[in-house]
């Protein structure tokens, strides 16, 4: 897609084009049911940006939890191609424009709660952690990337302790993963 703007623009096929980058995250993983497959090798299906607007695969319908929006400042195409065309060769004007859009969406993502709950019970070591641990975690790995010039979603109203307690955290008898359980009982 990159590269069919910078054709238009050096084609003079339009006079410029202005880039907005985004960033779109959400609480709950939309391709769940897909990851094992993935996982396993299976192919991942190609998504296209109309199945997302119009919803193709019902996507959308899903209840996706909290959804944050973030904006990148918009910059000229034609202003940035002007800029790096004279010193360098087209491909490589392009991968420094892909680079580009994704630093700007990096520097306006956030992490968002579930991703805290998530990474601390991805690197625990052993058979489980209580409640009180796992709270503790979360508001220390928060506090270092808040630290380290990370961004972190707002909790809202919500304290540590519901913010913990709103995500999966271990399966349950089907093999589903449930909300306030616990791997270990010592809270």
């Amino acid at each position: 897609m990159l590269r069919l703007l910078c054709n238009t623009i050096l084609r003079r096929k339009a006079t410029d084009c202005w880039i907005l980058p985004v960033s779109v995250q959400y609480d709950r993983v939309i391709e769940t049911d897909t990851y094992v497959d993935e996982l396993l090798g299976k192919p991942k299906e190609k998504e296209s940006l109309w199945q997302l607007i119009t919803g193709g695969g019902g996507k959308l319908q899903l209840k996706l939890g909290r959804i944050d929006v973030h904006f990148a400042e918009p910059w000229s195409l034609k202003q940035f191609l002007t800029e790096q065309y004279a010193a360098r060769e087209y491909d490589r004007v392009l991968f420094s424009l892909g680079y580009k859009v994704l630093n700007d969406i990096n520097s306006v993502t956030v992490i968002m709660p579930g991703a805290l709950v998530g990474t601390v019970i991805l690197t625990l070591r052993g058979r489980g952690v209580g409640r009180r641990e796992l709270i503790r975690r979360v508001e220390w790995l928060r506090d270092r990337i808040i630290a380290k010039g990370g961004r972190v979603a707002e909790f809202g109203n919500r304290t540590t302790a519901e913010v913990v307690d709103r995500y999966p955290t271990a399966p349950n008898r089907d093999g589903q993963l449930t909300t306030g359980h616990w791997v270990s009982s010592k809270t």
